[in-house]
């Protein structure tokens, strides 16, 4: 009984306890009556446990400042009381599965919670609590091995490092799923690491995010906010599962690419996958690209689509399977030099939106349907192909005018080398009044081109008439 004031453990315990710091300081009853004070712990050696089978009552935060905080309660969900939080500003929190409140919401300031009984190795555990919120120091669900994590609420990252452990060879797996938004912010990172299983249809070490992804890039430098760990031979890497959408925010002062990124191993690389169709809101930096997928993009429990909004520009480097539409409805999509969309069925280019290929030669495949929105409004627009080398000899292209088009021309591509005299087909009609010219602007543009009205043509014809007695004339 803290008799209503805060509990403050200060210890210092010297020898050593399997692998998690130094001896231990147990308590095995009930603390209760801190008047919401709280529980504080700090230490520089040593282990405070909380074990036993019966809750504790204190009705204030746990903060923990120093040393290593183990929770090994034998019941479910009752280390910390019911209606209280945990803070981690300095040392460490170990802890056996579900030992703390579902309704909890943690903060890490500095020190790290690891979801493990201890630092090095060891069976992993299973966590579920409302919130996270990080602004420094480690989250990591398990040792060598991570453990399933259920984030009720949302994922506020804005420093630290939030480790997925990937799964040993043979384990069930390291999932966690992220219930709200994921946020990542001011340099925090996300690694996610391996599948144990050697089954390469399953990925058994994945974080899923059903509330969103909200990336901001940093003031200046580079920053990679998300890494996906390569499998070993034989296994599959990380997984970042996507069920719901992406906003990226830029920065007018850093002309840095902000990277998602997969780096390569001796087994397959790591994977985004998509739960539906999907929409990545890029907003418009300072950098040429704004934000860089590394990873191939992959359909999830259903058919993935990708939707492109945001004046910014997001680059696909990954052998994309998705085999849903991609739609862009503004700023860039652009491929990069492996960058693939092949598998999307549709590829729909809003007016003023651009695809862009200039990174690789690129053929328009006839197993997709290229579909071109084009706008009379203001100077006009069209869903606009920025290529190298275009291939246009198997295309299949639609138009689709949101007005009656009044405009001269209307530009749909630009290359520096064609392969083709004419798309492969045309699905619908060109839009009345125009025709196609395939080398426009000196042989580097694909046009729609105003067909001149027959009053103009007459026009043009007597004017070459009467031209002619006037030259005789001048004899």
């Amino acid at each position: 009984d803290l008799g209503g004031r805060e509990g403050v453990v200060l210890f210092n315990t010297a020898g050593s306890s399997n692998g998690s710091g130094g001896a231990k300081f147990q308590i095995g009853g009930v603390i209760t009556n801190d008047g919401g004070h709280g529980l504080s712990i700090d230490g520089n050696l040593g282990v405070f446990e909380l074990n036993g089978a019966t809750a504790n009552t204190y009705t204030g935060d746990t903060t923990v400042n120093g040393g290593i905080l183990q929770l090994r309660m034998t019941a479910n969900n009752i280390a910390l009381p019911t209606g209280t939080n945990l803070v981690i500003n300095g040392g460490t929190v170990l802890q056996n599965s579900n030992q703390i409140p579902d309704s909890a919401s943690v903060t890490i300031n500095g020190g790290a919670w690891r979801i493990t009984s201890t630092t090095s190795n060891g069976s992993s555990f299973q966590e579920t609590f409302t919130n996270l919120t990080m602004t420094g120091g480690l989250f990591r669900n398990g040792a060598s091995d991570g453990g399933p994590v259920n984030i009720l609420g949302a994922a506020m990252l804005s420093g630290g490092t939030f480790t997925a452990v990937g799964a040993e060879s043979g384990k069930s797996g390291s999932n966690i799923v992220v219930t709200g938004a994921m946020a990542i912010s001011n340099g925090a990172t996300v690694e996610i690491g391996r599948s144990g299983s050697s089954n390469l249809s399953v990925y058994n070490s994945s974080v899923t995010l059903n509330g969103g992804l909200q990336l901001t890039n940093l003031a200046g430098g580079a920053y990679t906010p998300i890494s996906l760990d390569p499998g070993p031979s034989g296994y599959n890497g990380g997984r970042l599962v996507l069920a719901s959408d992406v906003t990226f925010d830029g920065n007018a002062g850093n002309t840095n690419t902000v990277i998602i990124d997969a780096p390569s191993g001796t087994g397959p690389s790591g994977t985004i996958a998509l739960n539906g169709a999907r929409t990545f809101n890029i907003g418009d930096g300072a950098a040429a690209v704004d934000l860089a997928i590394v990873p191939a993009i992959t359909d999830g429990t259903s058919a993935g689509g990708l939707t492109k909004t945001g004046a910014g520009t997001l680059a696909l480097d990954g052998a994309n399977t998705y085999t849903g539409d991609t739609t862009v409805t503004a700023g860039t999509l652009a491929l990069g030099a492996a960058g693939s969309i092949a598998s999307s069925p549709i590829v729909a280019l809003n007016a003023g939106a651009v695809l862009d290929t200039t990174s690789q030669s690129f053929a328009m495949s006839g197993s997709q349907l290229f579909q071109f929105t084009v706008d009379p409004t203001g100077t006009g627009s069209a869903g606009f192909i920025n290529a190298a080398a275009l291939d246009i000899t198997s295309s299949s292209v639609n138009f689709s005018p949101t007005g009656t088009l009044n405009d001269p021309a209307y530009v749909l591509a630009q290359y520096t080398g064609l392969t083709g005299n004419t798309f492969g087909s045309i699905v619908g009609a060109v839009p009345a009044g125009y025709t196609l010219d395939y080398t426009y602007n000196g042989g580097t543009q694909i046009a729609l081109v105003a067909i001149p009205e027959p009053a103009s043509l007459v026009l043009l014809a007597l004017g070459g008439v009467l031209m002619v007695p006037a030259r005789k004339r001048s004899r």
